[in-house]
């Protein structure tokens, strides 16, 4: 009983703590992108590291692997022909316009990923 207890109170402690930390949220995405954007070193590399995390969590909130980015997605409808590959061409441009980033989706396929996807697009 004491055990189950103490694992309620900590259940409890996780929960409080994870809404707290979705109230700062907004404030993380803004400060990660201008980190990704204007930082140096370690600094540039928190927001690259925050802005691929919540890649992946789009990816898989719209029914992708949740271990594959959009832009390996897109890489790979784009090979398919897929009408998404609109926006891939969208990402690619602002990848090599902003980022001096060529050819982004298709460097970013994942071929080891999307065993767990469950949409067909």
């Amino acid at each position: 009983m004491k055990n189950k207890l103490n694992a309620i109170v900590w259940l409890l402690l996780f929960i409080v703590t994870g809404l707290l930390w979705s109230l700062l949220q907004p404030f993380i995405i803004v400060m990660s992108l201008w980190l990704a954007l204007f930082g140096r070193g370690k600094y540039q590399q928190y927001g690259i590291n925050c802005w691929e995390g919540k890649d992946n969590l789009v990816s898989a909130q719209s029914g992708g692997d949740p271990d594959e980015s959009l832009s390996s997605r897109l890489g790979k409808a784009r090979a398919k022909g897929s009408r998404w590959s609109i926006i891939a061409n969208k990402v690619d441009l602002v990848a090599r316009e902003l980022f001096k980033d060529f050819d982004h989706c298709n460097k970013s396929r994942e071929s080891d990923e999307g065993k767990k996807q469950v949409t067909t697009h």
